[in-house]
């Protein structure tokens, strides 16, 4: 059984219902459900919705352009690009994957082409487990900011889930990303334990880190 203490009024249940309908806090605390520890990680309905042939509006001009990017260690390694346009959305208009681990040069030069087709310097989100190539990012040239992922993954997939939730992402479905990306976000799940299955996820976490500088709760409220 559950104990209640007053009552909530209309606003604030639809505030608690935006901060939390990312995650699991909001079916468990307030609707009282039974959490679901297995299943999808993200909506594959929500992601199919998210999808678009074509970047239709420019990014804003005084919000980074951020360059989410997992290492994959020994094997695939995904960047993806992420930005905010001038209309609301946040885009995903590039990605590339690297089917073999590739040497951080060659990944700095891919970054530095998106530099030049933007206009503007893109700021990189990678996994902070690998130490030695964010290094050589840095001294490549390009800016970067490592993510602990024990610190920041699960925030980040509920950031990512509130976008997703509300229709204010996109992704252009188009090259590594409709070949790779959008079927691993729609694949990526959670085992029993309720832990995000460390399957086909080097696509997903890329784009958790590409969307993590944008807060959803703190965009919304201004």
């Amino acid at each position: 059984a559950r104990d209640s203490d007053g009552w909530m009024t209309f606003d604030q249940v639809l505030t608690a219902k935006v901060a939390n309908a990312g995650g699991l806090t909001w079916k468990i605390e307030f609707c009282c459900e039974r959490p679901k520890v297995r299943g999808h990680v993200l909506s594959p309905d929500r992601i199919e919705a998210a999808c678009a042939r074509q970047q239709t509006s420019p990014f804003v001009d005084d919000r980074a352009i951020i360059v989410g990017l997992d290492w994959g260690l020994m094997s695939m390694a995904v960047a993806v690009v992420c930005g905010l346009t001038v209309d609301g959305f946040l885009c995903s208009p590039d990605c590339k994957v690297f089917e073999d681990m590739q040497s951080s040069d060659e990944i700095a030069q891919i970054i530095k082409g998106w530099r030049d087709r933007y206009q503007r310097d893109l700021i990189v989100y990678a996994d902070a487990e690998e130490t030695y190539g964010n290094q050589q990012l840095e001294l490549a040239g390009v800016k970067g900011v490592p993510v602990p992922f024990a610190t920041w993954k699960r925030y980040g997939y509920d950031n990512l889930n509130l976008w997703l939730d509300y229709c204010r992402l996109k992704i252009v479905e188009t090259g590594d990303a409709a070949r790779v990306g959008i079927p691993q976000l729609k694949k990526l799940h959670r085992t029993a334990a309720g832990k995000i299955a460390k399957i086909a996820d080097h696509y997903p976490d890329a784009c958790m880190c590409a969307v993590l500088p944008f807060g959803f709760m703190e965009m919304a409220g201004n």
